[in-house]
């Protein structure tokens, strides 16, 4: 086969209609190519990864089609014969060289079939091992451009990687010190820096994202313990973050950093309050702190808790949007589920009963926000407990603001859908009737989005049950 020009290719990959329109036939030849260059100069080889990964970036159809099944095991294979040269990564070496090597393992990650990852696991597990290491032995030392890109798309790589359930023993092993490092970078980098998230650089921000969503996959999917790894000051940094990721989220729901740190935090909490009994006594002290940290830092005493009082005004907020619009295109009903489970959770206490737990989560959250929490876990209120006491979140734990917002949620759509009358205006019949149908579909809309769970159109069941009458203008006067 007849070797194409490396760095002809990477120019014309730089050309997104180029690359939109590559053929498995033209595939073949460019991936034979790169094949081709084990024992040439590195800078054929990159040339051969940019061009391919540059396209397969593009062209999503032909690398889940064609490249993820064909060639998937042969570019991994010979990446790791890449990495496992004694002359990769040196730390005189331009690390830009390294980006399409890394960017590529990245690629694959997304796409792999399961039987082709269990082949093939410790070698992408050992290249993305080279690199992170190479990186992690560096942090702060390097501060250009091309460190921070070729180590995000490490750890890019990284999640790809461990978001797969067949990664191998070894590779789960190694994931535990990746946790640990994970979980170290992120201290140091705000120890370093700043206090504050809006504080850190623009490559920083991304690493510190990059570094969170690490570690959230190796929980989620493969239960890495974070008790092994308890840090306060980590805990507080996520705490945090979250103020000021909810912010962000007010400014930008297209924004994901609420959602994940949200995760990770809900996260840690499940799983410190499982080890909380744990028979091994350094976990359960270690589960312990970490669960009090949490608790305090969210669970509201009174109105003061500035992190209690922004999740719900998330919850009251988001309560509008479904109002307002009917279903969400953005992350706001999954975001406001994981606040609702997170407060749940942190509702626990290790003297009292499930009963209470659920009492304590209905008066910070009120019934309303409950009901679907509560009715999908089957968890059951008392019977002597005041339901009409507790429909809205207690007003003890909302500053003056979120108490605004939640007792003006309906006002705030009825007015709207029909509008503030100022004058002594008498409305016709047919205005009458135009009124009562956008009060229906307000109360229709409410029922179809589950935006207050298990809520009946009352309009409809007044109609139904002969409810409404005929009222002659003399009786209405």
């Amino acid at each position: 086969m007849t070797s194409l020009d490396s760095k002809n290719l990477r120019v014309q990959s730089r050309d997104s209609g180029f690359c939109k329109y590559v053929t498995t036939d033209y595939l073949d030849k460019i991936v034979g190519s790169l094949l081709e260059t084990e024992d040439k100069p590195l800078c054929e080889t990159n040339d051969f990864l940019a061009g391919l990964g540059n396209i397969l970036l593009l062209n999503k159809t032909l690398r889940q089609s064609y490249f993820s099944e064909h060639y998937s095991i042969p570019v991994v294979e010979f990446i790791h014969r890449l990495a496992s040269r004694k002359s990769f990564l040196q730390k005189d070496d331009d690390l830009s060289n390294f980006l399409p090597c890394y960017r590529m393992l990245f690629l694959i990650c997304l796409d792999i079939h399961s039987s082709q990852l269990k082949q093939v696991s410790d070698l992408i597990s050992g290249s993305l091992r080279v690199g992170f290491e190479f990186c992690k032995e560096r942090l702060f030392m390097i501060n250009d451009q091309s460190y921070f890109l070729v180590f995000n798309e490490i750890l890019k790589g990284m999640y790809g990687f461990y978001a797969h359930n067949e990664v191998s023993r070894a590779g789960i092993e190694y994931g535990r010190q990746v946790m640990k490092s994970c979980i170290d970078y992120i201290v140091a980098m705000y120890s370093e820096n700043t206090d504050t998230y809006t504080d850190l650089s623009a490559n920083e921000k991304t690493i510190s994202t990059s570094l969170l969503n690490l570690v959230t996959i190796l929980m989620t999917v493969h239960h890495v313990s974070y008790i092994e790894n308890h840090d306060s000051t980590f805990l507080e940094i996520l705490l945090r973050l979250l103020y000021t990721h909810l912010d962000n989220y007010e400014i930008n729901s297209e924004s994901t950093d609420a959602m994940n740190i949200t995760v990770l935090i809900g996260s840690i909490v499940n799983q410190v309050k499982s080890n909380i009994e744990s028979p091994d006594e350094n976990h359960k002290s270690q589960s312990k702190m970490a669960f009090g940290i949490l608790k305090e830092s969210i669970i509201p005493k009174d109105n003061s808790n500035k992190l209690f009082n922004k999740l719900m005004a998330l919850i009251i907020k988001v309560n509008k949007k479904i109002l307002i619009f009917g279903n969400l295109n953005d992350n706001s009903l999954y975001l406001r589920s994981l606040v609702i489970n997170c407060i749940y959770e942190l509702s626990w206490e290790s003297d009292k009963c499930t009963g209470d737990q659920v009492i304590s989560f209905v008066k910070y959250i009120g019934f309303l926000n409950a009901r679907s929490f509560l009715t999908s876990n089957n968890l059951q209120l008392p019977q002597d407990f005041v339901l009409s006491e507790n429909i809205h979140p207690n007003p003890r734990y909302l500053s003056e603001e979120v108490k605004q917002l939640d007792t003006t949620l309906f006002r705030t759509e009825l007015d709207l859908a029909i509008g503030e009358r100022t004058d002594s205006h008498i409305l016709s019949e047919e205005e009458k009737e135009l009124e009562a149908e956008k009060l229906f579909t307000i109360f229709q809309r409410m029922e179809q989005n589950s935006a207050f769970e298990n809520f009946v159109n009352p309009i409809r069941e007044w109609q139904q049950s002969g409810k409404f009458e005929e009222i002659s203008s003399e009786e209405s006067d």
